[in-house]
């Protein structure tokens, strides 16, 4: 049985930095990568998504809006929101052998234990992977394990400097998935928001009102999902009718509608579901996608609602956070206006068919 642990730096206190995960007895055997560059390192893909989650809690807890798409996927799968072909849940550890200081003194805490946790990635079939921030030396273990297992994938997105990292060490190796041709990196904003500002609606809030998706609503957010998708270039693999079902399922998909036009439906707004731990980097809520058909843009809708669906995920207790297109000027300055505020850049590297 493989034993692992993380290991949280200096933002907890000293009696919160000691973790470990035991595999429950149904877990099913984990495979491991070594690399001879990096012989302190490897790569372990595990079997179970509840082992992944435990694995990565207090590493997550370190960047935790960077690893909000991680977190919310893997709980969405645990829950079973979400439904993939298959799914792959990577996680870089380092020797122990490193930390000897911390042996000494906590040697009956360490027995028997693989190692510190210093990256994660995870892919969706038929998605692409999704990559924790994690050091050059890590990037370079991942990706040999991954063109050994999985050398197929389609794109793989993280912050910018582990995606360059990782698309280095990937090119340098030389398998047949690496030889592919691949599109030009497309840059994309992640954002949080502290303090939530005033939306730029024209309508007056009598005239406006938000409410909660339903089954009823099935339809026409999947139409509109659609052409979310031909517009954006964006889920192109995603099954609309799976995900439009699991969006509305999950109880977060908010909707404005016109209150003195017999309560039509002019924009959407979707949470992803509220992730992460209060004592342990804080609760977040990933806003995404958000739609406004073309007929009834420049009124303010996209603000209204995401403005609505941001006050919601702080009144649970959770810091609002979302992804957008570097490029898109619009979505941008909207966001800017509601006062979310940019914590990094996201990089997308996509092989072509």
């Amino acid at each position: 049985m493989i034993v692992l642990y993380t290991l949280l730096g200096p933002i907890l206190s000293p009696a919160l930095r000691f973790f470990w995960f035991w595999p429950s007895k149904n877990s099913a055997p984990s495979t491991e990568f070594r690399s001879s560059h990096h012989p302190k390192m490897k790569a372990i893909l595990l079997d179970s998504v509840q082992d992944f989650i435990s694995a990565t809690k207090l590493y997550f807890a370190q960047f935790p809006v960077q690893t909000n798409f991680l977190s919310t996927i893997s709980q969405a799968v645990l829950t079973g929101n979400r439904k993939f072909e298959r799914c792959y849940w990577w996680i870089i550890t380092t020797s122990l052998a490193e930390e000897e200081n911390l042996l000494q003194s906590n040697d009956h805490i360490f027995q028997n234990m693989e190692g510190k946790v210093i990256g994660a990635a995870m892919r969706a079939v038929p998605s692409g992977y999704i990559l924790s921030p994690m050091s050059e030396h890590a990037t370079m273990v991942l990706a040999r394990a991954i063109s050994e297992m999985d050398d197929n994938f389609p794109y793989v997105v993280s912050e910018s400097a582990t995606l360059l990292a990782f698309q280095k060490a990937y090119l340098s190796l030389g398998s047949p998935g690496s030889l592919r041709t691949s599109k030009p990196l497309e840059s994309e904003l992640m954002y949080e928001v502290k303090t939530l500002l005033p939306h730029s609606c024209k309508d007056a809030e009598s005239m406006i009102s938000g409410r909660v998706a339903t089954m009823d609503d099935f339809s026409l957010i999947r139409d509109w999902m659609v052409e979310f998708s031909k517009e954006t270039g964006m889920m192109q693999t995603v099954n609309m009718d799976n995900y439009t079902r699991s969006m509305i399922e999950n109880g977060r998909l908010k909707l404005l509608i016109l209150t003195q036009q017999d309560n039509k439906v002019v924009s959407f707004a979707n949470c992803q579901g509220l992730v992460g731990d209060a004592e342990y980097g804080g609760v977040y809520g990933r806003v995404g996608p958000v739609y406004t058909p073309p007929e009834y843009r420049g009124r303010g809708y996209a603000s209204a609602v995401t403005h609505s669906l941001s006050q919601d995920i702080i009144n649970d207790g959770a810091t609002p956070v979302l992804l957008t297109d570097a490029h898109n000027s619009t979505s941008n300055a909207l966001y800017q206006r509601l006062g979310y505020q940019v914590v990094c850049e996201d990089l997308r590297w996509t092989f072509d068919p």
